[in-house]
């Protein structure tokens, strides 16, 4: 297990940096197991969930087909995509799938969840489509995403991870009251995502962005590479809310909230970048420098150094940067 260094938000109104020995960034899926590729902008469900083809009674695959036929399955899967225009060609734009609220499913609390994960160890790539690239730049993005996930209708929660070990990538998810939700899942990977922002950048007119609740923990939202990091903007309220008891150990890393990839342009959230609340503790925001040794590196006066590839920039959002109230 590697030594983890990340900035520690407690129930004060501090921020320091601690270090962690022996806790592991989210562990996430290992390439392997069955391949669906999802080849049609449609919403209907699989014909068979089990039978280990993602396909639905039109004899195609759809995004809910797969995630049918991966909740159906042992674990690990994958989820790729190879959306094409009607001559086979790749679409000049990005695709966009709506979740029609008929397939809704109803959860625990009276609400309700369009793409729910029960399957271990998946893996969700939406880079994988044509003309679809991973961000590259240390500081002006370029990532290219192809896939969107909006709603058709009635509203609901977008993307519903109820699992462990996922990794979820590629994706422009908005325009839902809840685009992205953990419940008592655990050693996630979300990264390298839009979520509230279009795949060109425009306001995509949901309400909360993600929300980390239910007992979720030790999952991670970025990471410290270019291509890991999530652009959290254009939420019609919290970009990312961190709540409730045994929600701890989840790592925000290296993300943009409330600016555009460029991280100048302003993309504003309506409510705070971040608000960790009712219970929630030990959840890390950026981090420090180590060296081979995971060991912190000190400058000339002994202090930790901040290590600019694990920080979040978050700016111009409508209310706090950093929330942390509620019964901490």
């Amino acid at each position: 297990m590697s030594k983890i260094v990340r900035f520690l938000l407690v129930s004060g109104l501090y921020l320091w940096p601690l270090l962690l020995l022996g806790l592991p960034i989210a562990d996430t899926a290992a390439a392997a197991g069955d391949i669906y590729i999802v080849d049609s902008r449609r919403d209907e469900p699989d014909a068979n969930p089990g039978d280990g083809q993602c396909r639905t009674s039109f004899n195609r695959c759809t995004f809910r087909a797969a995630i049918d036929e991966a909740n159906a399955q042992i674990g690990p899967n994958e989820i790729h995509f190879n959306v094409r225009n009607n001559n086979g060609s790749c679409p000049s734009s990005a695709i966009i799938i709506e979740g029609e609220s008929q397939y809704f499913t109803d959860l625990a609390d009276d609400k309700r969840g369009s793409y729910v994960i029960t399957d271990d160890k998946l893996i969700i790539d939406g880079y994988t489509q044509c003309q679809a690239k991973a961000n590259t730049e240390q500081v002006a993005g370029n990532a290219v995403i192809r896939i969107q996930i909006t709603p058709q209708g009635s509203n609901g929660y977008g993307l519903v991870l109820n699992a462990n070990r996922n990794l979820i990538r590629g994706l422009s998810i908005y325009g839902w009251t809840r685009s992205v939700e953990f419940r008592d899942a655990s050693h996630n990977t979300f990264s390298g995502n839009f979520v509230g922002m279009k795949a060109n950048g425009d306001d995509g007119n949901g309400s909360t962005g993600i929300r980390i609740n239910y007992g979720s923990a030790h999952n991670t939202i970025g990471g410290p590479t270019p291509a890991e990091r999530n652009i959290l903007s254009g939420n019609g309220f919290e970009a990312l809310d961190i709540q409730g008891a045994g929600v701890e150990q989840n790592h925000i890393i290296n993300n943009y909230i409330g600016v555009k990839q460029n991280g100048t342009s302003k993309l504003s959230n309506n409510g705070d970048a971040v608000d960790i609340a009712e219970e929630a503790s030990s959840n890390w925001v950026g981090g420090i420098l180590l060296d081979e040794f995971n060991r912190p590196i000190l400058d000339g006066n002994g202090r930790y150094m901040a290590d600019p590839n694990k920080r979040n920039i978050i700016s111009g959002n409508a209310q706090d940067g950093i929330e942390i109230s509620h019964n901490l």
